[in-house]
């Protein structure tokens, strides 16, 4: 939809691609802290492991960014759940589905 964003009419753009690109926002922010949790946890036990004098130093960065991320996910999640309720109860996607059937 992105690429052919020009193609389609001005109120589609303004109202149904715009709703989109708000969407992919928090899903990319939810998916970037899923992702951030997994490797922040890995990268720590390995250099818990291999360096653990450097580790007591880093350790209260990872914790601080682990947290933040932890955080941020639920987040997200709620923020993507109710931009779906909207989205359903708006038109949206009857919009969206109209297009694709043409």
């Amino acid at each position: 939809m992105e690429v052919f964003a020009d193609c389609f009419s001005a109120a589609f753009r303004e109202q149904v691609y715009a709703k989109v690109e708000e969407m992919q926002e928090f899903l990319g922010l939810a998916n970037d802290s899923h992702v951030a949790v997994k490797r922040l946890g890995d990268l720590g036990e390995w250099i818990a492991t291999t360096l653990p004098a450097q580790w007591k130093r880093f350790k209260p960065g990872f914790d601080y960014l682990r947290h933040m991320h932890e955080k941020r996910l639920p987040d997200e999640r709620q923020k993507f759940l109710d931009w779906w309720q909207e989205w359903r109860t708006s038109g949206g996607e009857s919009e969206l589905f109209s297009l694709i059937q043409t």
